[in-house]
């Protein structure tokens, strides 16, 4: 069974003055909360060419891995996840609700 999430993508910019495409979303967790992950895409497989999107994922073509770090204005230590994508399909087209209680 496919899970269908929400891809968006934020631009970085290296020290080098490179720029490049950093890729987030949320995972559904079983106790009903959202874990924020950034999303990498394995060597050779494609990167959405548009974000935000909806991909589907499967299972046993993902990878979730995490990393401790040390917060440098607090010196607090974080987790941070990494969900590692090797294979996915096109999910259904994004439409933004963002705008749609505002009164216009």
């Amino acid at each position: 069974m496919a899970l269908e999430i929400t891809i968006y993508g934020k631009t970085k910019k290296a020290a080098s003055g490179q720029t490049f495409m950093v890729y987030l979303s949320r995972l559904p967790m079983q106790d009903g909360t959202q874990l924020p992950v950034t999303v990498r895409f394995e060597e050779g497989v494609p990167k959405p060419k548009t974000t935000p999107c909806n991909i589907k994922i499967e299972k046993e073509n993902t990878h979730l891995g995490s990393r401790k770090y040390k917060r440098a204005d607090t010196d607090e230590e974080q987790l941070s996840w990494t969900l590692w994508v090797s294979a996915w399909s096109v999910g259904t087209e994004y439409v933004d609700h963002s705008m749609d209680g505002v009164a216009f």
